[in-house]
Parts: C-alpha cells; sequence; structure tokens
C-alpha cells in the first residue's frame, strides 16, 4: 500500500511539474513576443517619423526650387534670376532625396517584421503611395505634386498614430479603435 500511495504522489508530482514547466514556458514565449514586437514597432516608429520628416523636407525644397524656377516641375532650365539659390537647393534636393530614399528602405525592412496585419497594411499602403508618386512624378505638375505629397504625408501621419496605438495594445492588452 505504501509502494502504491508513493507511486501516486510522485505521477502527481510529476504532472504538476510538467503543467508548471508549460505554463512558464508559454509565458516565456508570450513575453518573448512581447519584446520582439515592441522592439520592432518601436523601430518602425522611429523609422517612419525619420522618413515623415524627410518626406516633408523633400516635398519643401522641390517646391521652392520649382517656384524659383517660375513654377514647372521639370525644367532643367536654371533660375536666371538667382542662379546660385538654384544650384543650392538643386544641391539640397539631391541630398534630401538620397535620405528619403534610404528612410524608405529602412520603414519597408521593418513593415515585414511587425506582426499585426493591419499595421503592417498602414505602412504598406504608405510605401505603395510613395512609390506610384515616383513612378508619376515625371508628368505631374507642381499642383498636383504638392497635392500627392500632402497625401503621403497625411498616410506617413496615420501610421505614426498606428503603431503607438499597437504599441499600447501590446503591453496594456487594451484594444484601440481604429486597429
Amino acid at each position: 500500500m505504501t509502494l502504491v500511495t508513493t507511486f501516486l504522489n510522485h505521477r502527481h508530482t510529476l504532472k504538476r511539474e510538467r503543467i508548471a514547466r508549460t505554463v512558464t514556458r508559454s509565458g516565456v514565449l508570450r513575453d518573448q513576443r512581447v519584446e520582439f514586437e515592441a522592439t520592432h514597432l518601436l523601430d518602425l516608429h522611429n523609422a517612419v517619423s525619420d522618413l515623415f520628416d524627410k518626406w516633408i523636407l523633400l516635398a519643401h525644397i522641390r517646391g521652392e526650387r520649382q517656384t524659383l524656377r517660375g513654377g514647372d516641375l521639370h525644367t532643367t532650365r536654371e533660375s536666371e534670376s538667382n542662379p546660385e539659390l538654384d544650384r543650392q537647393l538643386t544641391e539640397e534636393l539631391e541630398e534630401a532625396g538620397s535620405a528619403a530614399k534610404a528612410a524608405e528602405l529602412s520603414v519597408r525592412r521593418l513593415a515585414g517584421l511587425v506582426l499585426h496585419d493591419e499595421v503592417r497594411g498602414y505602412v504598406r499602403d504608405a510605401i505603395s503611395s510613395i512609390e506610384s508618386f515616383h513612378t508619376r512624378y515625371e508628368s505631374l505638375t507642381l499642383a498636383e505634386m504638392l497635392q500627392q505629397t500632402d497625401a503621403i504625408a497625411r498616410q506617413l501621419q496615420a501610421v505614426r498614430e498606428v503603431v503607438p496605438a499597437r504599441l499600447r495594445h501590446v503591453y496594456t492588452g487594451i484594444l484601440p479603435s481604429g486597429i
């Protein structure tokens, strides 16, 4: 009888330990998932903010240079009224364009690591709009370019709002409206 009791106690102890290990393992996995998602959301938020700033700067320089050139977005003719400023703006435009492209690539790379489908969708839509803008840029008038730039800036701002909302959800478990 003592042997049977010892056997049953040992079996129950092993079962409790197995359950405790499973619970601990699932808790660790959840913590790792939360850490992974939070890290990538923070990185994405920083990258989107950087892209937003660079996008606004790029649009501003494009608009300023084209206004200096008489409003023709695609003229290669330098401004006659202020050629030095025109050259300076052209250099700034090249630098800003390279920086914006690098920021765009960073956002694209980080978006693939985001676990939440809706957040990833917001990012994908903004990047798609930027790609579409680049393909149509040569045929845009100055007014259309500014309008498209503003629409993309609004999309990037939406991403900047959705990412922190998702981050709050990851930490608090409270799902905000809109995502």
